[in-house]
């Protein structure tokens, strides 16, 4: 320690005066720091509860849909997937984006489609018509996939019932996927709700990979439910993002 440092130090340290003003300096920042603590502590739970209870609601109303109807769940031209509207929605709580179709444990949108956040995200529908056959839902996805020997494995489930599953092996890489989903299942009930159970969220700050905290699992770039026995007339693609 060089002299005019160590004279620094006893200066500051002899004194009531100066103990007083350090104190106080002190105090200060414990409170400051611990207020800063609280403040993001109660938006964390704030998050966590308003996930909880989203994930919880039981799906009473859906949008309509047509068998054949294409959504594509890209960001609309000219949004920013880091706009502050999009941050905004998620620090409310707010962990879906206002889309017609997707419900509880999806991301914001992105250039390119919407990712699963946490281990289960669901998505609601209510055919215009019930389905004369099965039903074939195809999708065009990519996966979180923590490690080559590891793959991501996705759960599909129609309500509480299980109806296949879809892996991913490579990360982030777009891949077609589909599963067959029994049409008397469909015809059961009015409303279409298809779950998708992650089995290894990720979070791509924890492996070193980026800043992302999210816990990704699927993410979804199209999605098309078709009849097997026949889709009926042709509908217009369903450009599928927020107003």
């Amino acid at each position: 320690m060089t002299p005019s440092l160590a004279a620094s130090f006893r200066l500051l340290f002899t004194g009531r005066r100066n103990l007083l003003v350090l104190g106080v300096l002190v105090l200060v920042t414990i409170f400051v720091l611990g207020s800063w603590l609280r403040l993001k502590q109660v938006s964390t739970d704030f998050v966590a509860a308003r996930r909880a209870a989203l994930a919880a609601e039981t799906i009473t109303t859906a949008p309509a849909y047509r068998w054949g109807q294409v959504l594509k769940l890209r960001l609309r031209e000219g949004l920013l997937a880091d706009d502050a509207f999009w941050r905004a929605r998620r620090a409310r709580g707010q962990a879906s984006p206002p889309h017609r179709f997707l419900h509880d444990g999806w991301s914001w949108h992105e250039p390119w489609g919407v990712w699963s956040d946490g281990a289960r995200a669901r998505l609601a529908f209510a055919p215009v018509v019930p389905p004369v056959g099965d039903v074939r839902l195809s999708m065009q996805a990519r996966g979180a996939v923590r490690a080559a020997d590891r793959p991501q494995s996705v759960e599909v489930r129609v309500g509480d019932r299980p109806v296949g599953v879809v892996e991913f092996d490579r990360n982030n890489v777009m891949v077609p996927r589909e599963v067959v989903v029994p049409g008397d299942l469909v015809r059961a009930a009015p409303i279409l709700e298809v779950v998708f159970v992650v089995a290894d969220p990720v979070v791509s700050y924890s492996l070193g990979r980026s800043a992302d905290l999210r816990r990704l699992g699927i993410g979804i770039a199209e999605l098309t439910l078709h009849d097997t026995a026949g889709d009926g007339p042709v509908v217009e693609t369903d450009q599928d993002v927020v107003e």
